[in-house]
């Protein structure tokens, strides 16, 4: 037997094919890539590698929502200084089998960058922090003013202490403390002290002399840039939140003297200190200055802390200047009506600073 086949033409077997070839790519088609939402997740321990500025960050976490998979929101928990809290909206991006995430949260005085990826369940990110504040930059200390005869006049040490009439602290009437502390602060201030660099990435430089301290006659310093990692800061609209790294400030030290009574003091001020500033309209100069409140926390301490100060130190002053601090608890709890010091060249300011 032979079976007669012709093969249709060209144009009856296309819709054919096109019909099955629509069906495959519709199949294709439905198929949909969920694999973003298993970004979603807290990062921590094993499953995170975050950094801060390209510096390694332990015992940290990192929440990542996914709301797409070209959308994500991170979460970093107090991992900026004095912000318990921060949310980055983060542009995602699939490559491979690995999701990239970049984003930032702006304000008027910082911002907050991340960038990373999430690949096999691991987060890797780094964090940077940009303070764009204008008190951001280097600061020098105010000059010291004396008269024709030579006599101080005015320098980087400035303090205002208002108490009833004839509170004495020790000795020595409190309204005689502002002058003494302006002189003798101002004079010792510049011997060890030429700016102050707050870094845009939030760390506090200075540049410092261990040459020491003499009141009686000069010093020639020998300055030398201070490390960073000390001590970091971030802003608000009239406060310099400043943050000290406890362990490596107690790492420094040799003294075991030095340290007790300086963790006492490092622990009631690890929330941040905060440091008031106003900078002048020409943006050239500024005073920083603390206040009561922050002083009538310090102050309980200070008796402890003149323990370890000699009685020849300073110049033969050392045995005046313990008397002070082992009186001044009282003085500014019970008697104090208004105590404000700072570095300016104004009543009531600790810090003179110019641009």
């Amino acid at each position: 037997f032979f079976l007669m086949i012709r093969r249709p033409p060209r144009s009856t077997l296309f819709p054919y094919t096109t019909l099955f070839r629509s069906a495959c790519s519709d199949d294709d088609d439905n198929k949909t890539d969920d694999g973003w939402k298993a970004i979603s997740a807290t990062y921590t321990a094993e499953t995170l590698k975050l950094t801060m500025g390209g510096t390694e960050v332990a015992d940290q976490s990192v929440k990542v929502d996914a709301s797409s998979a070209e959308q994500a929101t991170i979460t970093l928990a107090n991992l900026i200084p004095g912000e318990a809290e921060v949310k980055i909206e983060a542009k995602m991006v699939k490559t491979g089998e690995s999701y990239a995430l970049e984003g930032s949260n702006t304000n008027d005085l910082r911002t907050v960058s991340a960038k990373g990826t999430v690949e096999a369940g691991v987060l890797t990110l780094d964090a940077t922090l940009k303070i764009t504040a204008p008190i951001a930059g280097t600061w020098k200390l105010a000059e010291i003013a004396k008269d024709e005869s030579e006599t101080f006049v005015s320098g980087p040490v400035s303090m205002v202490w208002e108490a009833a009439e004839g509170t004495m602290l020790g000795f020595l009437p409190v309204t005689s403390i502002p002058n003494i502390a302006e002189g003798f602060g101002s004079i010792a201030l510049v011997q060890v002290l030429q700016s102050v660099t707050f870094q845009e990435d939030g760390q506090i430089v200075a540049s410092i002399s261990k040459a020491g301290v003499d009141l009686s006659k000069p010093v020639t310093p020998v300055w030398e840039t201070s490390e960073p990692g000390y001590a970091s800061y971030n802003v608000t609209d009239k406060q310099i939140l400043v943050f000290l790294d406890i362990t490596k400030i107690m790492g420094s030290l040799k003294s075991k003297a030095a340290i007790d009574p300086l963790e006492q003091i490092m622990a009631l001020l690890q929330n941040g200190i905060p440091v008031n500033y106003e900078i002048a309209p020409d943006g050239k100069s500024a005073r920083v200055y603390i206040d009561k409140a922050l002083v009538s926390q310090i102050a309980p301490l200070l008796p402890t802390l003149a323990e370890l100060i000699g009685d020849d130190a300073l110049n033969g002053m050392g045995q005046l200047v313990k008397s002070i601090l082992k009186a001044f608890p009282e003085a500014i709890d019970r008697k104090s009506t208004r105590l404000n010091s700072s570095h300016i060249t104004i009543s009531y300011a600790v810090f003179c600073l110019k641009k």
